[in-house]
C-alpha cells in the first residue's frame, strides 16, 4: 500500500476521477489530506483552492478535513463518503453510500444501490441502477430515474420522485 499526504491549508475540494477500485472519503479534523491507495499512478494536481487527483488502478482510501467537499467520478468500484461538507459523485459501478454530510449531495449515474443518511442539505439522486434508500434528510431529496426502490424516511422538504422502477415507501415528511 501507498500513502501521502498533502498540506490542506487553503484547500476547499478535492476532485477525483478515474478510480479502478472502491473508494473510501472520511473527514477528519486534521489540517491535511491523506490518499492510502493499492496501487500507484495518482497524478496531482492543485488549481487554487482544488486538489484535483486523477487515476489509481486500486481501492482508493481519503482522510481530508470536515469542511472540504468532495467530487469524484468515473469509480468502478463501491463508493463510501461520510463526515464533509458536500459531495458530488458521478459514473460510480457500485453502491454508493453516504453519511453524515454538512451540506448538498448530488449522486448520478451509479450501477448499484445508493444509501443517503443525516444529510443537512439537499439530496439528489439521478440514474441508479438499483434501490435508493434515504434517512434523516433535513432538506429536500429529489430520486430520479431509479431501477429499483425508493425508499425515503424522514425528511425536512419536500421528496420529489419520478420515473421509479420498483415500490415507492416515504414516511415522515
Amino acid at each position: 500500500m501507498t500513502q501521502q499526504t498533502f498540506p490542506a491549508g487553503g484547500l476547499r475540494r478535492l476532485v477525483l476521477s478515474n478510480i479502478e477500485g472502491d473508494l473510501k472519503v472520511s473527514g477528519w479534523q486534521q489540517a491535511e489530506i491523506k490518499l492510502v491507495d493499492d496501487a500507484t499512478k495518482v497524478q496531482e494536481r492543485q488549481e487554487g483552492e482544488v486538489l484535483m487527483l486523477v487515476g489509481c488502478d486500486g481501492d482508493l482510501e481519503v482522510w481530508l478535513p470536515y469542511e472540504c467537499a468532495l467530487q469524484a467520478h468515473n469509480v468502478a468500484g463501491d463508493a463510501n463518503v461520510k463526515d464533509i461538507q458536500q459531495v458530488e459523485l458521478s459514473d460510480v459501478d457500485g453502491d454508493v453510500t453516504i453519511d453524515t454530510i454538512s451540506g448538498n449531495v448530488t449522486v448520478e449515474d451509479v450501477g448499484g444501490d445508493a444509501t443517503f443518511q443525516n444529510i443537512q442539505g439537499e439530496v439528489s439522486g439521478r440514474n441508479v441502477g438499483g434501490d435508493l434508500t434515504a434517512n434523516a434528510i433535513q432538506s429536500t431529496i429529489t430520486c430520479e430515474h431509479i431501477g429499483g426502490d425508493v425508499s425515503i424516511h424522514g425528511t425536512g422538504g419536500a421528496a420529489n420522485i419520478d420515473a421509479v422502477g420498483g415500490d415507492v415507501a416515504i414516511h415522515g415528511i
